[in-house]
């Protein structure tokens, strides 16, 4: 970044030193002439007057300043006398300052007669120049026309200057075109750093940029007014937007350049520095205003020494950020620097202290377009600042995201353990280590769903520990309990398939809930179970104990009316039909499902499978 904007000001640098060596005052090749002015104070004076010579005695000789009178609000009269041409050629005669409110060019021959006249001035129409000009061009033919003398007649409420030039057609046009490649030059530099710093504010959205932004558009239009190229081809039939371009400009400028100051060399964080640039966004809202209500000529002089002195403010506020360390500042001033140079040479040269030379005349746009590279090359050299410190930044908080995360995977870690303990316990009995009624629960309803979808059969089964009362009044109930984990594991060695689930439904019962399974298989699977529990003997303390179980059977399909609790109803009609038939058996329950949750006859509603008494 930084050597594109070193490039782009190494290209701008070669463009004004190869212009600044051409000699644009081309008159010395084709013409001679003397010039003599008078300062017409009471305005009175006509052209006839001066043709009679009511004012010949009014005419001096210009001093070493040349035809450049400063801020005078009277017209003033300039009489150039032909001494020799060249060739008795056609030339073009240019007055390029083209902040002449009024012009008026008189051809005079020897006789003093008028052989054409012009009336020219940014105050007129720009379709009346007779050259499509921002500069006042206009042709004087010596070949056809005996000319002997050139009045001008100029008045202006900015600075006078009146700098002629004269031209043959083909040099006039090679100027015409370098000038125009120049200002080219100048006016595309202005678009090219305002969409890039506009485009480099809508990605950060820092505020420095648009304030910069705002400022490269301001200038700008302050430069189309002073150079007259907004007229020629923005506003050519609006002839009073001429001061206000450069007034209203000149006061934004002032307004952005403040506002850039505070936030690109973060006043804030002074309070004396904030302190005054508040003062001078006071400063340049007056002048806005100012510029908008009161005559171009009683604002431009006051606006341009504030300018000035504000522009003094800033580069001393600039070298005081650098000096508390705020690397960025040295770019922004010597950026400032420039500007402040090119503005005093500019302004010297209006008030009349220094000659007028393309350098003079153009003093503010070079040393405008190098501020622009400089600032633009401030903003880069901030933004790479602040993307380092936040690189670093980034860093840093990598490496403690890093550590944190390593600490909360850690803690995680242990929290899953830990959750998943809990879950283990959450769903199983305490006693037993079978699944608890809590997870029974949720088993069946994700079963009947399941077997619901591809049309299957649900079978649950219901056992019960016969006698288990007895056992605990004869042996006590730490006895009964080894033999409900007897049970338990019992059963865990009997159950074969992984899908059957397995739990301790309550007290002395037990569930097996068996998936995709019909009436034939359940039953098989419970007879197994009884005979198993029968044939096996439960010792205790070298103590023989019988334990036998009932068990209820529900085989039903996993319609949409079937429900949990209709299934486990219907099992527990078999298991009080097995106990109502002398325990020690099996029954499933053969009723309708309908009336499960009515129904409640053994008898009717289950029917025994096979019986093993006990007794």
């Amino acid at each position: 970044m930084y050597r594109h904007s070193l490039a782009k000001l190494s290209f701008l640098l070669a463009i004004c030193i190869q212009l600044a060596v051409t000699n644009c005052f081309a008159d010395s090749g084709y013409i001679s002439f003397d010039a003599y002015y008078f300062n017409d104070e009471g305005a009175n004076s006509t052209i006839q007057d001066v043709l009679r010579g009511d004012s010949a005695n009014r005419f001096i000789e210009p001093q070493a300043n040349g035809l450049s009178f400063g801020w005078v609000d009277t017209p003033y009269w300039v009489k150039l006398q032909i001494i020799e041409i060249k060739d008795k050629q056609a030339l073009f005669l240019e007055i390029p300052w083209p902040l002449l409110d009024e012009l008026n060019i008189y051809l005079v021959d020897s006789e003093n007669t008028i052989i054409s006249s012009y009336a020219l001035g940014d105050h007129q129409y720009f379709s009346q120049r007779p050259i499509f000009d921002a500069q006042f061009v206009v042709p004087v033919d010596f070949s056809t026309q005996a000319i002997e003398t050139i009045y001008f007649q100029v008045q202006t409420s900015s600075s006078l200057q009146l700098p002629i030039r004269f031209w043959t057609q083909e040099d006039y046009l090679k100027h015409r075109a370098k000038y125009l490649s120049t200002q080219g030059i100048f006016y595309g530099l202005l678009l090219v750093m305002t969409f890039y710093n506009l485009f480099i504010y809508f990605s950060t959205r820092r505020v420095a940029y648009l304030h910069y932004v705002c400022f490269v558009v301001s200038f700008s239009t302050l430069q189309l007014g002073l150079k007259g190229v907004g007229f020629q081809f923005i506003w050519p039939n609006i002839p009073q937007l001429n001061d206000y371009a450069i007034a209203t400009g000149g006061s934004f400028c002032l307004l952005f350049l403040t506002l850039f100051a505070r936030s690109f060399l973060q006043l804030d964080e002074t309070p004396a520095l904030k302190k005054v640039n508040n003062y001078m966004l006071v400063l340049a809202i007056i002048f806005i205003l100012l510029s908008m209500l009161v005559p171009y000529r009683v604002i431009i002089t006051p606006l341009t020494v504030s300018v000035l002195i504000c522009s003094i403010i800033v580069i001393i506020k600039a070298t005081l950020r650098y000096r508390q360390g705020f690397r960025e500042a040295r770019f922004y001033l010597v950026a400032w620097i420039t500007m402040v140079v090119g503005c005093f040479i500019y302004l010297f040269k209006q008030l009349g202290f220094f000659p007028i030379n393309y350098i003079t005349e153009n003093s503010l746009q070079i040393g405008s377009a190098f501020e622009i590279v400089l600032l633009s090359l401030a903003l880069a050299d901030r933004l790479n600042t602040l993307q380092s410190g936040l690189k670093t930044a980034n860093e840093r908080l990598e490496q403690e995201v890093s550590d944190r995360t390593q600490e909360l995977l850690s803690a995680l870690e242990k929290l899953g353990n830990v959750n998943t303990r809990l879950s283990v316990i959450s769903i199983t009995d305490g006693l037993t280590g079978l699944h608890n009624r809590y997870h029974f629960d949720s088993a069946l309803q994700k079963t009947i769903e399941k077997m619901r979808s591809i049309g299957g059969t649900v079978s649950l089964l219901i056992l019960d520990i016969d006698h288990f009362k007895k056992i605990n009044d004869t042996w006590g109930h730490l006895l009964g309990d080894k033999a409900l984990q007897w049970v338990g594991d019992s059963l865990c060695a009997i159950k074969k398939r992984k899908a059957d689930v397995l739990c301790r439904y309550g007290g002395e019962e037990f569930a097996i809930i068996m998936p995709d399974t019909d009436n034939l298989g359940a039953s098989n699977f419970a007879e197994n179970i009884r005979q198993e529990m029968e044939a096996s003997h439960f010792y205790e303390e070298g103590v023989r104990i019988p334990i036998t179980i009932s068990i209820g059977i529900a085989s039903l399909p996993a319609t949409t009316d079937l429900e949990p609790d209709k299934l486990i109803k219907a099992a527990d009609i078999a298991l009080y039909g097995a106990k109502n038939y002398g325990r020690n058996c099996v029954h499933i329950f053969t009723g309708e499902i309908g009336s499960v949750l009515k129904n409640n006859d053994a008898n009717t509603s289950s029917q025994r499978v096979k019986t093993v008494c006990s007794q």
